[in-house]
């Protein structure tokens, strides 16, 4: 605010009423700019609470303790392992494997001269390192894996994904099933689920057959680890596990609709919009990941739709982002890399819609090579702007990393190099948080300035305000002593013994009472009339010859009265102001008596 300019002028007027409300206005300006800074502060500061709480939350509740036993030969020994003590157990290591064969319990059972070779779980079936040979990631297999237990314990087990149907028999008993596992593509249907298994062993041995075919996915067979614990702790992992998912799911949800909402409060900046419709989708994309909401919400739908939606919400967050970008920093995103990832997001997408299912993996890593470059951009973008110390460069900078960090280790997940995606939620939720920051600071900047320029235009106000009092004041007392000077010369032309006459252009727009006295006719009959309709004919050539000249003439006429008698007057012409306008005032004398006189005393 420009209080102290403000302030100055005011004091010029030296009213003390001003001056007393220019020092409240710079003394509130100043209280609130300490304020804003302090609620900064706290903000961040509350801000880092809610990430360490969060990684707290998530550190203790969804990654749990568990020991490093591996099978060995598709036997995993658990007799001395206590599960209360030590936590669950993942069961990986060596598992029987059986490519291209789909074998019940009852089969492996009766042919134990199978011969048998193991593959390392968790692993994509197409990089089998311990027999060094490479599968078709187009199949169908059986695995196999037994344990030793305490039969007096209830287990449950965790069925993460597998990759794309599957069947599950423990001790002979069929558990779990998901899709429809089969020996070509014609009989097989693939389904993601995550599921909870809880089993009471019968002996000490246990045996987990499972038949697994792919069809679908560039991914085959057993990717995440099973996990194996008492029944109560696989069941509260279960829990919090839909907890957390639940619980962002309903962050980046509330974070959308705030943020849109938010633009139609604001509709002149469109930031919030796009960042809205960002969050959306990754609120969608949460549906797809973890305990597979889309699943449950939509059980009908086949995993080539589900898998479709997801690379179609995943292509729209780029352009989306940009477009967000694009707004917030006034338009000084490329629009050379925001065409290119519109245009490629649209034939990404038409692609997906069009091609084969098994096409889709190509248009996938296509698009990977549009996001990498749209990093590389947005990373040098970045820079420039902290090199030039732009406003809120440095947590830009700070939200940017988060966010390609995230960007790049999806992307590694993808590949199958890295698996766990803990690091990849908190860089995103950290990345939202940062973002919601920024806009919040933005849109308290924009208030901030539309409150001070207020308080600024109020106190012009009332500057001008107070002119216009004075002025107005003026013109009263002009009004008044104009309407004192027109009474004054309203009852002049009523007191004179002459009839008065205003007229502009030959039409009457004032009279004086005489006027009655002297033609016969009402006041009101005359004014608007045309002045010539009160002269003989033979008397208008010469009337029209006197109005001609401007400067005050005096003459003698004739008028008809009002009962058609005509009489002898004497007029006084003259040049007047009235109303603003140059009119000329007439002074009419009836001097028939006086000629009377005249002609009887000549007689």
């Amino acid at each position: 605010m420009k209080g102290t300019k403000e302030f100055r002028r005011i004091k010029v007027l030296k009213t003390k009423k001003w001056n007393a409300y220019v020092i409240f206005v710079w003394f509130k300006m100043k209280v609130r700019k300490m304020v804003r800074k302090k609620s900064k502060v706290a903000f961040i500061v509350l801000f880092v609470i809610l990430v360490i709480a969060i990684f707290l939350f998530m550190n203790s509740n969804l990654y749990y303790h568990s020991v490093p036993k591996k099978a060995v030969d598709g036997l995993l020994d658990l007799t001395n392992h206590d599960f209360i003590e030590d936590g669950v157990v993942e069961l990986d290591g060596e598992w029987e494997f059986y490519w291209n064969q789909l074998l019940t319990p009852q089969d492996l059972a009766e042919k134990d001269t199978i011969d048998r070779i193991y593959i390392t779980v968790p692993m994509n079936w197409r990089y089998d390192s311990i027999n060094q040979q490479k599968y078709s990631q187009y199949g169908y297999a059986t695995y196999k894996l037994n344990m030793m237990v305490d039969s007096n314990q209830t287990y449950g087990l965790r069925l993460n994904r597998i990759y794309t149907a599957y069947k599950l028999w423990v001790d002979g008993v069929l558990v779990a099933e998901s899709g429809q596992v089969g020996s070509n593509s014609q009989d097989a249907e693939a389904k993601l689920a995550s599921k909870v298994i809880v089993f009471q062993p019968k002996t000490d041995q246990v045996s987990f057959v499972i038949q697994v075919s792919n069809y679908d996915y560039y991914r085959s067979g057993i990717i995440d680890s099973i996990e194996m614990g008492t029944q109560e702790q696989i069941l509260n992992i279960k829990q919090s596990q839909v907890a957390f998912s639940l619980f962002l799911a309903g962050i980046f949800f509330i974070m959308a609709v705030y943020h849109i909402i938010l633009y139609f409060i604001w509709s002149k900046d469109t930031s919030p919009l796009h960042f809205g419709i960002f969050t959306f989708l990754i609120f969608l994309q949460t549906l797809f990941e973890g305990e597979l909401f889309f699943n449950f919400l939509f059980p009908n739908a086949s995993f080539q739709l589900e898998e479709t939606l997801q690379h179609i919400v995943i292509f729209l967050m780029v352009p989306i982002f940009l477009n967000y970008l694009y707004h917030v920093f006034d338009r000084e995103i490329s629009l050379f890399i925001l065409r290119l990832t519109r245009f490629s997001t649209a034939g990404a997408v038409l692609l997906l819609l069009i091609m084969p299912f098994h096409i889709h993996r190509v248009v996938w890593y296509a698009f990977e090579i549009v996001i990498l470059i749209v990093v590389i951009y947005l990373f040098y973008f970045i820079l420039k702007r902290v090199l030039h110390k732009k406003e809120n460069a440095i947590l830009y900078a700070i939200a940017y990393i988060i966010f390609s960090f995230t960007i790049i280790y999806d992307i590694l997940i993808d590949l199958e190099i890295l698996s766990q995606p803990i690091f990849q939620i908190i860089g995103m939720i950290i990345f939202l948080f940062l973002q919601t920051i920024i806009i919040a600071n933005k849109f308290s900047n924009a208030f901030s300035k539309v409150e001070e320029l207020s308080n600024e235009l109020y106190v012009k106000n009332e500057i001008l305000q107070k002119a216009y009092d004075e002025v107005d004041k003026q013109v009263k007392e002009r009004t008044e002593e104009l309407g004192e000077s027109e009474e004054k010369y309203r009852h002049l032309a009523e007191a004179t013994i002459e009839g008065i006459v205003i007229h502009d252009r030959n039409e009457i727009l004032e009279v004086n009472a005489r006027i009655y006295q002297i033609l016969g006719y009402e006041p009101k009959e005359v004014i608007g009339k045309e002045i010539f309709g009160f002269f003989p004919m033979d008397q208008h050539g010469k009337i029209k010859q006197k109005i001609k000249h401007d400067e005050e003439t005096r003459y003698e006429t004739k008028l008809i009265r009002k009962d058609k008698n005509i009489i002898d007057v004497e007029f006084l012409v003259r040049g007047f102001i009235y109303k603003g306008k140059s009119v000329r005032v007439v002074a009419i004398r009836n001097i028939s008596e006086k000629k009377k006189k005249d002609k009887e005393l000549r007689n």
